[in-house]
């Protein structure tokens, strides 16, 4: 990575748009070049993004893909029809970022979404499907104007950031939704709902709610989603987990609105949603000991993690390795993954947002009193495979940071 990029510091939020609309605005306002979908919530982001992405990338489009943190590579970030961004190509967009950044405090991500909005641009895409990277209203990515706005669901999550309740989280996330553009929201807490709704009715945007609009039943080797007046069939996924369903019915109903821009048939449709992968959700990445990844960092995301494994490795107890970031709900995320009788490795992720692996030990060992701590996921690894049994297996989990920094130990 650029030596001026990561000097930004990829950890620091800096809340605000108006720094981030005079940088684009130095640089010709790429972002009006391309058509876009933007999505926010609390968790289930990286998968729905990716069926819509693996869809219309099947369907024969040029789709650009943003999202955030990346695992290993900064590239990961900024994708088109799944191929990174070329170093090459890289180098010369930081450039013009940096020029033309000259006397704007700018941060990291807000340094990262230019590079993606010049990218895109530069390459004519299709459409670009862009996460938001934290909370929606004042994030860096909110200076597009999208088709069509996604609301994933919301959690008590960045509370030091987004404020201390559900609502004050929802209307937050709510501030992705622009004046008459439809917005699709996912299952999610009636209080979070609420106010989203409130939202799209102050700006005159037709609101699609999972549950009335559309709706997904099965497992992900079969199901099937009722949307609007429709009932697509015979559905699978590769990704594993029954909330995966959910996610899929979620890109399903933003692909149907998106259907009279970007028309598909229904093989491309069947096609995209069984080829869509996501690295570090319930990622396998040995059978000998078998040993998990995933990305849950807070409680519902925990909670699911937790179904998957009982649902796909009934017979076996985990071992789990975690990190964990300082603004996240460490004791809710605990209690969700309900560890009392698991053996745990406390360990942290290398990045200034870590919260101590020592404070996290203290609070761990009031859940069970099968806990140690190690300095690194390296060690923590090397520890959990030394004590591994063929009953059990390992989970690493707590952080995308986390999972990435595995991921270099695996060298995957």
């Amino acid at each position: 990575m650029n030596e001026w990029l990561r000097g930004l510091k990829e950890s620091s939020f800096v809340f605000g748009l108006s720094r981030i609309k005079k940088l684009l605005k130095a640089l010709g306002n790429p972002e009006k070049d391309f058509a876009s979908v933007h999505i926010t919530g609390s968790n289930g982001k990286g998968s729905t993004v990716t069926f819509i992405f693996s869809v219309l990338k099947e369907a024969g489009y040029k789709v650009g893909l943003y999202t955030s943190p990346h695992l290993v590579d900064f590239r990961e970030r900024i994708k088109i029809n799944n191929k990174m961004i070329p170093q090459k190509k890289l180098k010369t967009i930081i450039e013009k970022v940096k020029k033309a950044s000259k006397g704007l405090e700018i941060t990291y991500f807000e340094a990262a979404t230019v590079i993606c909005f010049l990218y895109f641009a530069e390459e004519n895409v299709d459409l670009a499907i862009i996460e938001v990277g934290l909370g929606g209203r004042l994030d860096a990515t909110n200076t597009i104007k999208p088709l069509l706005s996604i609301i994933t669901n919301i959690s008590l999550e960045h509370t030091n950031y987004l404020g201390g309740t559900i609502e004050d989280i929802a209307k937050e996330k709510a501030g992705i939704i622009k004046r008459g553009i439809p917005v699709v929201i996912g299952r999610m807490d009636k209080k979070a709902q609420r106010v989203i709704e409130e939202c799209a009715k102050k700006k005159g945007a037709q609101i699609f709610m999972e549950g009335r609009d559309f709706i997904g039943k099965g497992i992900p080797d079969c199901f099937e989603v009722k949307v609007f007046d429709k009932a697509y069939k015979g559905l699978s996924l590769k990704m594993m987990g029954d909330h995966q369903v959910l996610n899929a019915s979620l890109a399903i109903a933003s692909l149907e609105i998106l259907k009279k821009d970007f028309p598909y048939s229904i093989f491309k449709l069947k096609k995209g949603l069984k080829d869509a992968y996501i690295k570090g959700r319930m990622e396998v990445i040995s059978k000998n000991p078998l040993i998990i990844l995933d990305g849950a960092h807070n409680p519902e995301g925990a909670k699911i993690l937790r179904e998957a494994l009982n649902s796909y490795f009934p017979s076996y107890k985990p071992i789990f390795i975690i990190g964990i970031l300082k603004d996240k709900d460490k004791n809710g995320f605990l209690s969700s993954l309900a560890i009392s009788d698991h053996k745990i490795i406390v360990t942290e992720p290398k990045i200034d947002r870590l919260y101590p692996k020592e404070l996290l030990f203290e609070m761990v060992k009031k859940y069970t009193d099968d806990a140690i701590m190690m300095d690194d996921i390296k060690m923590a690894i090397e520890y959990a495979k030394g004590i591994v049994r063929n009953d059990e297996l390992i989970c690493i989990c707590g952080s995308l940071y986390l999972v990435g920094e595995a991921m270099k130990e695996f060298r995957i």
